[in-house]
């Protein structure tokens, strides 16, 4: 067996047993060491953060008014649980891979009825001057054909820049735009008529929202 050389505190040691070698170390002293050497970062600065910003709520209040009382809105839920796939598939695209593991919805709506799945059933995301952004878009197209492929509608709401007031409504081909006051909560019955198709529809474009369309 080989010899084993030491070198501890500018002192050579020579050993070729390991209980000889511990021997030859004053073990507490040892790891002592190397806890000193090592540099263990300290996170100081961190503290309770918002998970929504102003927008946000006020959609989120403005949803939970106006869904059913077995839908919930679930936010800031990753796309990778929502569009779900098997074990076995394989993504091959690294960036559309990297897009649906880090990519978040800002609203999933469940059905907490007995018996209902615990898919989502209607996918909201909320728009603003960012999302006119050439990436940002390229990057809603992407989750929108992602939640197309899962079979779930998505809807967007965005506020109008002419009048804050009013959040508009409208499906990703913006074939369907409704307007909705805040202050005077109109029109109400259209707005929920526009929730409840969507969320019946699991993907499928409604029958009567050319009704709703302005």
């Amino acid at each position: 067996m080989r010899n084993v050389i030491i070198v501890f505190d500018n002192k050579i040691a020579y050993a070729s047993h390991l209980g000889l070698i511990l021997s030859l170390l004053n073990i507490n002293h040892f790891f002592t060491e190397i806890m000193n050497n090592i540099s263990i970062p300290v996170y100081q600065e961190f503290q309770s953060g918002e998970v929504l910003n102003s927008y946000e709520s006020i959609t989120w209040e403005l949803l939970e008014h106006h869904l059913p009382p077995h839908y919930r809105c679930c936010p800031q839920i990753p796309l990778e649980l929502l569009c779900a796939r098997s074990r076995s598939q394989y993504i091959g695209d690294n960036t559309l891979w990297r897009f649906w593991v880090s990519s978040k919805v800002d609203f999933a709506i469940l059905d907490r009825q007995p018996g209902a799945d615990r898919t989502s059933k209607l996918v909201i995301e909320c728009q603003s001057h960012y999302h006119d952004n050439a990436d940002q878009q390229s990057n809603d197209r992407k989750k929108a054909n992602l939640l197309d492929l899962a079979g779930i509608p998505l809807l967007y709401v965005r506020s109008l820049d002419r009048d804050y007031r009013y959040y508009r409504f409208y499906t990703p081909d913006e074939s369907y735009d409704l307007c909705y006051n805040l202050i005077t909560q109109e029109p109400k019955a259209q707005l929920q008529q526009l929730l409840l198709e969507l969320l019946d529809s699991k993907g499928n474009r409604p029958s009567s929202l050319a009704n709703l369309s302005n």
